[in-house]
């Protein structure tokens, strides 16, 4: 199996970025100029999977590398060609 690395940082892609609707349990207080503040409280998230949407740029994919770049098609290598051979970058 071949590992792909991001060309930013040589982090290996973990996976697509993606935007999903969901639901997170919050806190509620009402500042003292009348508007609400609020607080995740991590008590109760909810993630609706059927709203999920692969996010992208310029109409590509974004990916996730474990170092938290978002980077397009074009800027993800194979791990062998960063780490042995000069890239074009």
């Amino acid at each position: 199996m071949t590992t792909f690395v991001c060309k930013i940082c040589g982090a290996e892609i973990r996976g697509t970025f993606e935007r999903v609707d969901a639901r997170a349990d919050t806190e509620l207080t009402r500042r003292p100029d009348g508007s609400i503040a609020y607080e995740h409280t991590g008590a109760g998230t909810e993630v609706f999977w059927d709203g999920m949407l692969t996010q992208k740029r310029e109409g590509k994919t974004l990916f996730l590398c474990r170092s938290g770049h978002d980077v397009t098609e074009d800027e993800i290598v194979e791990e062998a060609l960063y780490r042995g051979v000069l890239v074009d970058f």
